[in-house]
């Protein structure tokens, strides 16, 4: 460090290169982020504002883009890495656009909770039934109430039957935010996709701990529900093979006349308005010969 006064210090700005992503990156001790993947000298990035002032960059990993909080960067190249898992990096000035190493530290949930500086309280109780204050505030009001603490003030909690979230102020605009994803984002667990959705791994949205929670896209979700759920998957089945519409008599013989033909299926297809994966299932059914590669020869 460079000593300028009694009052002022400044830091000496170290880069260190991220080691796991394809393409080349940077990140300083003071929070920049450089990225060599255009240009050979490196060019600065800004990365993008996901909401209460965190910045994130998008990286290539394996070939798949993956999203990165900058002050958890900071944090695991610079600071000396915790010996409990799941601690999270917070910022001790409450600014969370200051990333600077001086400015981030690990702690766990309950330190976050226990320290007096602007942190969200802890996450591992169904409501923060502790935190009950009149909406948007800095005291505590006992009003019957369950609020959650964001940015140094407590917002009421509101409940629309599938997910726990608060009204937030930010840049002139109000807007909604979930809870669940409040705590996500600050473990470093990004949405990875528009995609994803909050995911609560036994269903029971109000449960905010942090193991509880997760993303999932809507296959996923669906997979999941039905594999906990073998009577109605096992019901979904058969309503399918039963809700099958029959072939008509006349299709079908013009279907056993054209195989005959030498015409492939694509081209019955067409010609009997019927789906290609309806009519291949029906040949298979019933043991039919029948051609699958589409021939030019046919469009005569």
């Amino acid at each position: 460090m460079k000593e300028t006064s009694p009052e002022t210090t400044i830091i000496e700005e170290t880069w260190l290169e991220l080691p796991y992503t394809d393409k080349k990156y940077e990140i300083s001790n003071t929070g920049k982020v450089k990225s060599y993947a255009r240009s050979q000298k490196g060019e600065l990035i800004k990365g993008r504002d996901i909401g209460g002032g965190y910045l994130s960059i998008d990286c290539k990993v394996d070939g798949k883009k993956k999203s990165f909080y900058v002050h958890r960067l900071v944090a695991e190249l610079f600071l000396e890495q915790p010996k409990e898992e799941g601690q999270i990096v917070i910022h001790k000035d409450g600014n969370k656009s200051n990333n600077n190493v001086d400015n981030l530290e690990w702690c766990t949930l309950k330190t976050r909770f226990a320290t007096k500086r602007k942190y969200i309280p802890d996450y591992s109780e169904k409501f923060v039934k502790s935190c009950k204050a009149s909406k948007k505030t800095k005291e505590k009001p006992q009003d019957g109430h369950d609020y959650f603490q964001y940015k140094g003030k407590y917002h009421r909690i509101s409940d629309n039957g599938s997910c726990l979230f608060i009204r937030v102020n930010e840049d002139g605009k109000w807007k909604s935010l979930a809870i669940a994803e409040i705590i996500l984002r600050d473990l470093g667990k990004l949405k990875p996709s528009n995609a994803h959705k909050l995911a609560y791994r036994d269903w029971d949205y109000k449960n905010l701990n942090d193991i509880n929670l997760f993303w999932e896209t809507q296959a996923d979700k669906s997979t999941r529900l039905l594999e906990q759920r073998p009577l109605q998957l096992d019901r979904i089945r058969k309503m399918g093979k039963s809700h099958r519409k029959e072939i008509a008599q006349r299709k079908k013989d013009l279907i056993k006349k054209y195989l005959e033909e030498g015409k492939s299926i694509a081209k019955i297809s067409r010609l009997l308005d019927i789906g290609y994966t309806r009519l291949y299932n029906y040949i298979n059914e019933n043991d039919l010969s029948a051609i699958t590669q589409y021939s030019k020869k046919e469009e005569v």
